[in-house]
């Protein structure tokens, strides 16, 4: 996930409410968040994501989107 020209946003408390969206979405599906960093201009994660589920649903992109 990188923010439109890479901006130096994800901080304090935008930093701690990514961290908790993004375990709830994995939380809400069946993906596993084994390893995730996020650094102030983008994340990195690493999920386990099951073949069954495609990438990002619509519920989840909903989410997201806000």
């Amino acid at each position: 996930m990188i923010p439109k020209y890479r901006r130096k946003v994800m901080y304090g408390e935008v930093k701690k409410d990514l961290g908790e969206i993004l375990r709830k979405l994995c939380d809400m599906s069946e993906a596993q968040l084994i390893e995730g960093k996020i650094c102030i201009d983008h994340v990195h994660m690493y999920v386990a994501i099951p073949p069954k589920l495609s990438i990002l649903d619509s519920r989840e992109s909903k989410l997201v989107r806000h």
